[in-house]
């Protein structure tokens, strides 16, 4: 059969041309298939595997369609809407389509969280053809009627899969529910996912299928490999692969976003300490954590080979070309085996070889069997050589500020800092405040020497705490490391100089923690006539949750281009915020998730800047009802066992739930001295049960069968 052209597509002549010029002259099957089906109109649910070039299957296409027919975009309105699970996949698919389209007249705009969303509105405003967006920001812009959805003939599901994973099913819905009836519905992806064609085909839909994917789901240009590794052994195994390949242009993947940054750390440590290794590689992580700018200067970076290795989570493992990709290193096996395709699918691209490596440790051995299961083989055993493993690496880094502080300042809000060494501190470094005696009865030293000047106080009484360092009186404080009282006395002349050595001495960072009251005005200093008046000022740990509360929320929901309004209430030790405005629904769309989300980041931010104690509750409510999250956690009261399953499980359950169920069934298990498989559930709520019981020296949690949904055994060790 003779093998196709371009050519054969009878495209406008420009249109082959700028193929041309970009080398894009042979299709691929899965173009080739999808051509004519994504050209007169039809729906289209096309998987394939990773790297056959399932963009330029619709791209191209639909560039000729535009040509063709001269249709153009009204104002505030595209002609096709391209959706993306990720920011990076949305900027790489736009680069695609204005490499291809930019030269004909083509508008591309590129909606995604984290940037400029003005700019985005003005890219917009005059209508383009293609739309590349996030569900996210799509909908935020939709209901500020900045976008309008009525022109639409075309909705595009890039990694449609991963956009079902990742939670945006509601999100979807709520698109397609705001289209014209009469317009088409294209699916991309690489594995099977039945909820992406359920809700095709409750919305009109009758796709074409198109599976290339049956037989084999990983490429054949890519070389895999397991390597079996002992406990503490995989940065040792690491650095030995890493050797044996000097010119790598690979990436490595982690399951958390903490150990990205510590395999990053700890490579850049021993290039600098070991130059006998030969670990001469450009590395940095990137995670989810990273504010939109630096993600994408990241890739821009890797893709460039400023970078040649690249650490990092799943956010970079979907959809993403990134040419000449030759090695893939899996330092944690995924905890879904549908991650590992379009983890080492990042190699082996576009008929190229690569290679992929995975380290499968105690810890992940629970994921190895789904994954040769979804991927249909064995995974061969590579054997590793004892002289093939360096064993003088060094201590595993510990995560401290100034390590994340080169990528993102954002890294600062969730890191302790980690405890002083006894031998060998620096002997000039103050003490902590717990190893000082108490009660402190002279003025501290003053350290900042460079703001405005100011009257060293001549007195401070420190009223100690008790052994437990919680005052009775103000149950919601807890002291941190340098937290060693709540009520400070002190004699100055410069209230502001006051205060801070005040919060200093207190281990606060917030004015809105502390209140203060004058007891005794002292006299002017030259004759009682004028000068600066000396007086005492008594502080104390007081802190305004309400106003602490208000001026986080006004910050968030300003940077998050939210229309909400709230009210707040404090009554013993509970915080509750009800949250009203035009964009409610988008507080109770996937379980939920972002007025959990909210709650979480005010937590958060109370743990942090006032030391709350782990029983003080912050409750969020929608529009006056009681916790939405709460009614589903209530739905969730009974999980009745038998061994051998669970009642079905409705959707919200709280992580503290989920952790309440864990440890249930933990001491069920010992009861009875048998397993207790729970029922079905997604990636995220799995996760929390793992984590959960991931130290347990008494049971272990394994899960069972393929897919999203999975059960969970747990078992007596």
């Amino acid at each position: 059969m003779t093998e196709k052209t371009f050519q054969d597509f009878n495209l406008q002549p420009d249109l082959m041309n700028i193929l041309t010029g970009n080398n894009f002259l042979v299709p691929t099957q899965i173009q080739v298939l999808s051509f004519q089906h994504v050209l007169e109109g039809h729906d289209l649910f096309a998987m394939a595997e990773t790297g056959s070039g399932k963009t330029a299957a619709f791209a191209i296409p639909l560039l000729q369609h535009i040509l063709t027919t001269n249709k153009n975009p009204e104002p505030e309105s595209a002609l096709y809407l391209v959706m993306s699970p990720t920011r990076e996949l949305a900027h790489q698919t736009c680069s695609v389509i204005k490499k291809f389209g930019e030269k004909l007249g083509i508008r591309v705009a590129l909606i995604i969280g984290g940037e400029d969303t003005q700019k985005q509105k003005d890219e917009t405003k005059n209508g383009v053809h293609f739309l590349v967006a996030t569900p996210g920001r799509l909908i935020d812009l939709y209901k500020q009627r900045v976008l309008k959805f009525n022109n639409v003939v075309g909705i595009i599901f890039d990694e449609a899969d991963r956009l079902f994973d990742m939670g945006f099913k509601d999100d979807i819905s709520f698109i397609l529910s705001k289209l014209p009836r009469e317009r088409q519905i294209l699916m991309f992806s690489a594995t099977n996912n039945f909820d992406v064609l359920h809700t095709a085909y409750n919305f009109g839909a009758k796709p074409i299928e198109i599976n290339l994917s049956k037989d084999n789901i990983v490429v054949d240009q890519i070389n895999q490999s397991l390597i079996h590794v002992g406990d503490g052994e995989k940065m040792s195994v690491l650095v030995g692969i890493l050797k044996k390949y000097p010119e790598t242009y690979g990436m490595i993947f982690c399951n958390t976003k903490s150990e990205t940054h510590v395999v990053a750390s700890w490579l850049e440590m021993l290039s600098q300490k070991r130059p006998e290794l030969g670990l001469n590689f450009r590395v940095r992580a990137i995670s989810g954590d990273l504010d939109q700018s630096k993600r994408t200067k990241l890739m821009a970076d890797f893709r460039a080979k400023k970078i040649n290795l690249l650490i990092c989570t799943d956010v970079a493992a979907r959809g993403l070309d990134i040419v000449d990709v030759s090695l893939v290193i899996n330092y944690d096996l995924p905890q879904d085996a549908s991650n590992y395709v379009h983890r080492i699918g990042r190699t082996g691209r576009a008929g190229k070889d690569g290679r992929a490596i995975s380290l499968c440790g105690y810890n992940d051995t629970e994921f190895l069997g789904p994954i040769e299961e979804f991927i249909k083989a064995k995974i061969p055993v590579q054997h590793v050589e004892e002289s093939d493993i360096v064993r003088n690496i060094g201590s595993r880094p510990r995560l401290r500020e100034r390590e994340f502080e080169q990528d993102n300042d954002d890294f600062r809000r969730d890191r302790q800092r980690p405890p002083m060494r006894d031998n060998g501190r620096d002997r000039n470094k103050r003490p902590p405040v717990s190893s000082r005696p108490q009660p402190v009865t002279s003025a501290p030293q003053l350290i900042n020497a460079k703001g405005p000047a100011f009257t060293k106080p001549k007195e401070i009484a420190v009223k100690p705490v008790g052994p437990s360092g919680i005052i009775p009186k103000k149950p919601a404080f807890t002291p941190n490391q340098e937290s060693q009282c709540n009520e400070v006395i002190i004699t100055s002349s410069n209230f502001d100089a006051a205060l801070k050595e005040a919060m200093t001495k207190m281990g606060l960072e917030s004015k809105d923690l502390v209140s203060h009251e004058i007891l005794e005005k002292g006299k002017r200093a030259f004759f009682g006539l004028f000068g600066k008046r000396e007086n005492k000022y008594k502080f104390s740990y007081s802190p305004n949750y309400e106003v602490m509360a208000q001026t986080f929320l006004d910050k968030v929901l300003e940077l998050a281009s939210l229309e909400l309004s709230h009210s707040i209430t404090y009554k013993k030790d509970q915080l509750v915020v009800d949250l009203v405005g035009t964009d409610e629904e988008l507080l109770t769309q996937n379980r939920f998730d972002l007025l959990e989300a909210l709650e979480f980041l005010t937590r958060k931010y109370f743990i942090k800047k006032a030391h709350i104690h782990k029983d003080f509750r912050i409750d969020f409510t929608c529009n006056g009802q009681s916790n939405v999250r709460a009614q589903a956690q209530n739905d969730q009261r009974e999980f009745r066992g038998n061994g051998n399953g669970h009642a079905p499980r409705r959707e919200g359950p709280s992580d503290k739930r989920l952790e309440e169920l864990a440890l249930r069934m933990k001491q069920k298990v010992l009861d009875k001295k048998r397993p207790v498989v729970l029922n079905a559930m997604g990636p995220r709520d799995r996760r929390i049960i793992h984590q959960t019981l991931g130290n347990d020296k008494q049971v272990k949690t394994t899960s069972l069968g393929n897919g999203h949904y999975k059960k969970i055994e747990i078992s007596p060790v």
